[in-house]
């Protein structure tokens, strides 16, 4: 009795392995099926469906991995092109297929980007909320190091307060710019042509934005010291406004 029992056991289970093993094998085609004609979004919720049965199926987990990465890539790739043409609703929606297919800092941030075009700042904020590089309960920069797509997203969340009229957030944004250039070397950029060292653009106008905040909050001294500044990183258009701001005697 107890050997007949052991014995349609492990029929069942034999059973149900291979249902497992055509159930994956007809998700993969579908999947496949779906991404040759560029149906990222269905072909990803079929990839995600194999994923369930293939907990101990090593090759076949590679294989998805690898489709995934691929569509990942031409997913990106896709939602640049909108985002570069205009088509900003488009270079959401691909850039939120991304996010479905790995959560990354680039995706998140252009897809915030791509709010801001559209004048939804809020939306825009929570975006650039989601990179990973700020402690939520100190609002501080928690990587070690420094890169342009921190500085940028700092920067345009700034912007976004500002258009919210938060000129406060926005200053505290942009002085988190400018602290990161005083301790990051690699913010700077060599000219060759002269050898000499040329600030990044992205700390040029951190300079100049965090002068406009200032100026919205009545701040006269500390806009036009800003401002100031990003004068004397290159920025010439800032003597504009000092000029017309600031006490500065004309010669």
């Amino acid at each position: 009795m107890i050997k007949k029992i052991s014995l349609i056991l492990i029929i069942t289970l034999l059973v149900i392995f291979l249902i497992g093993k055509v159930y994956v094998y007809n998700v993969i085609k579908q999947g496949d099926k779906f991404y040759k004609n560029e149906n990222y979004e269905k072909a990803l919720i079929e990839y995600n469906k194999g994923d369930v049965f293939l907990l101990n199926d090593e090759i076949k987990n590679k294989q998805i991995l690898t489709k995934k990465s691929i569509m990942l890539k031409n997913v990106l790739e896709k939602a640049s092109q909108y985002l570069k043409q205009g088509n900003y609703q488009k270079s959401i929606s691909f850039f939120t297929m991304a996010i479905n297919v790995y959560e990354n800092n680039e995706s998140y941030f252009y897809r915030g980007l791509s709010y801001f075009k559209l004048n939804d700042f809020k939306n825009s904020i929570k975006n650039f909320n989601k990179l990973n590089y700020i402690d939520k309960e100190t609002d501080t920069i928690v990587l070690f190091g420094a890169s342009d797509l921190i500085l940028k997203d700092l920067i345009y969340r700034a912007l976004a307060k500002y258009n919210l009229e938060d000129y406060r957030g926005a200053i505290s944004d942009l002085t988190k710019v400018i602290k990161i250039s005083e301790t990051e070397s690699p913010l700077n950029y060599e000219d060759n042509d002269n050898n000499s060292n040329k600030k990044n653009p992205l700390i040029i106008k951190a300079y100049l934005e965090l002068g406009n905040s200032y100026l919205k909050l009545s701040k006269i001294d500390e806009a036009c010291l800003s401002w100031s500044k990003a004068g004397e990183l290159g920025d010439y258009k800032s003597y504009e406004l000092i000029k017309k701001y600031c006490n500065i005697d004309k010669q």
